[in-house]
């Protein structure tokens, strides 16, 4: 019975190997199958990237596939050849790159006789409209566009015209657009050109669009606040005025009327005045003219200066500078000078005091000399003493003589007060009597008469009148002129030739590395007080003779803007871009071409005020 047991046992057991033999061959011929079937649809197609692992009737794909639509149409030949597998796609495509298209915005740069469009733009249309409206509003400008036209997408109907309506009312300065932002910077081109500016920027508040804006309105015409009348034996006129307004005008001439036999037509009216009491000042001064015999009266600032001429007495001069010192507003300061003639020779050794009694300090810049009267000897040794102290390394002559008619304290006093005057006196000579302290020398600068005379009104104190005749060194007088607007263009195309203004290829940006020739620049303009400049950019022949154009424009447009960040007045520069035109050496050489890429300056205008 065992044995019969066993025998079936094992008939099963061959039996259920047999079976998975059988099952096993089976699955084998059936994968084998399906993958000779799916690696001849994709050799017949030409996919010869594609690669297969199959596992029973799974085929996985992987490989580089040539595109998505390769990638897919592996899938479905598989698919086709062997419907009954079941397909894992793990091969790679590469995945499309969308074109670049930069952010639309639109930048309006305003010169003072050009304009250059920079930025992105979503099309032509825009620009179009941008350049038409500066056209209809500002038809004497010149117009570059240097912006792209593939910009992505955006709504510029509305800003386009609205950015070259604000564009035309500046001098100069900038607008930018974007979709949803405006920002304008500069100057305006008036006060009602700042006012169009502010309006049309008030009606975006509310909407989606965000507004910044630093626009200032231009500087007023500004005049040099100055008065001139002159008085003679036929009546005297009043030569020159300035006024902060037409009423104050009016009320000068009328004044001027009653005083002097000729007036001008109208007094300069303009912004510059030195404060709110100008007007008072100048009625002031002309009444000190008037008073006068013959002499003259400037008021420039808050400096006058009332001049005596013969036959005008001492004691009229006097009482002239008295009552002008006392109605002049605080702040101001009166200068009085005797007739105009030679000064008496300083250098003279023979000069001698004018007056009986009188003390005289004569410096010559190396050496002094006292002569005179002194109340006493030890007065006289004191003064001598206090002058080696005070002007050290100058011989000194001791000439002083005891004679009466001094007071001891006030005479010494005025002498070492003198004695201070002359310290600050290139050379010269000052007097002391009873009756007065007078100085006459020469000075370095036209800024010392004024401190000077105020030093001597102080030393002279209450009871002694103070006259200054002080003059300033014609060689000082010249350094100190305005000089021509043509000798500051050449100190700039001098700094520009030893030190170029550089800027990266193809940039109108200027680099950091380029801030000392640009303050150097800047200090130039400084003895310039009138005329106006020309940036002219220049490039080589490299590129088109478009582009070169806008960029030399847009370069020149860069230093302009960079000199008045430097201080320099808006109003003296302008900017223009001459492109290739104007080589000064050979486009064919990289030297050449080093030289023509360049800022240049030239004379715009003598004598226009900046």
């Amino acid at each position: 019975m065992f044995r019969t047991y066993a025998v079936l046992v094992a008939i099963f057991a061959a039996a259920a190997a047999l079976a998975a033999y059988v099952a096993s061959r089976a699955a084998m011929e059936v994968e084998a199958e399906t993958g000779n079937r799916a690696a001849a649809a994709l050799t017949a197609d030409g996919r010869g990237w594609a690669r297969l692992e199959v596992d029973g009737t799974l085929l996985r794909l992987t490989g580089d596939a040539r595109s998505e639509e390769d990638r897919a149409a592996a899938r479905a030949a598989i698919a086709s050849a062997a419907p009954w597998a079941a397909i894992a796609d793990d091969a790679k495509a590469p995945q499309p790159v969308a074109p670049y298209r930069p952010v639309a915005a639109l930048e309006v740069m305003r010169g003072v006789g050009d304009v250059v469009i920079v930025g992105a733009s979503p099309g032509a249309e825009p620009l179009n409209a941008l350049s038409a409206r500066l056209a209809e509003r500002a038809p004497r400008l010149s117009v570059t566009v240097m912006a792209r036209e593939d910009a992505a997408d955006a709504d510029f109907e509305a800003l386009a015209p609205l950015a070259a309506d604000i564009a035309s009312d500046l001098l100069h300065g900038r607008v930018q657009i974007g979709p949803d932002a405006v920002a304008v910077a500069g100057l305006a081109g008036s006060e009602a050109a700042l006012e169009r500016i502010e309006t049309r920027l008030a009606a975006l508040a509310g909407t989606s669009i965000d507004v910044e804006s630093d626009v200032i309105a231009p500087p007023p015409d500004t005049e040099a606040f100055a008065l001139r009348a002159a008085m003679d034996e036929a009546g005297g006129a009043l030569i020159d005025c300035a006024a902060p307004d037409e009423a104050a005008s009016a009320r000068l001439l009328e004044e001027a009327a009653a005083l002097f036999r000729e007036t001008p037509d109208a007094c300069r009216v303009g912004a510059g005045a030195p404060d709110e009491n100008w007007v008072d000042a100048a009625s002031a001064a002309m009444r000190a003219a008037a008073s006068l015999p013959a002499g003259r009266i400037s008021l420039v600032g808050r400096r006058a200066r009332l001049t005596a001429s013969p036959p005008t007495r001492f004691r009229v001069l006097e009482d002239a500078r008295d009552a002008l010192g006392a109605a002049l507003p605080d702040g101001y300061r009166l200068a009085v000078l005797a007739a105009p003639a030679a000064l008496a020779a300083v250098e003279d050794e023979g000069a001698r005091p004018r007056r009986t009694g009188a003390t005289r300090l004569v410096y010559d810049g190396a050496s002094l000399t006292l002569r005179g009267g002194a109340p006493s000897p030890a007065l006289a040794a004191a003064v001598e003493a206090f002058a080696r102290a005070r002007l050290a390394r100058v011989s000194i002559d001791n000439e002083l003589e005891t004679t009466g008619g001094f007071d001891a304290a006030s005479w010494r006093s005025a002498a070492t007060g003198a004695l201070s005057l002359l310290a600050r006196l290139e050379r010269g000579a000052v007097q002391i009597d009873g009756e007065s302290l007078s100085i006459e020398g020469t000075v370095g600068a036209v800024e010392d008469i004024g401190a000077l005379h105020a030093l001597a009104v102080a030393v002279a104190g209450d009871e002694r009148s103070a006259v200054t005749r002080l003059r300033v060194p014609v060689a000082v007088r010249a350094a100190a002129a305005p000089a021509p607007v043509s000798r500051c263009v050449a100190a700039l195309n001098g700094i520009v030739a030893e030190t170029p203004v550089t800027f990266s290829p193809g940039s109108t940006e200027i680099g950091a590395d380029n801030a000392d020739v640009i303050a150097a620049l800047a200090a130039a303009f400084a003895p310039c007080r009138s005329g106006r400049v020309e940036i002219g950019g220049h490039t080589d022949s490299q590129g088109s003779a478009r582009l070169n154009l806008g960029l030399s424009r847009a370069r020149a447009f860069a230093v302009l803007d960079a000199l008045v960040d430097a201080g320099v007045a808006p109003l003296r520069l302008s900017a223009r871009g001459y492109g290739e035109e104007r080589p000064i050496a050979d486009n064919g050489t990289e030297a050449g071409r080093a030289a023509n890429r360049r800022i240049e300056f030239t004379v715009l205008d003598e004598n226009e005020e900046g």
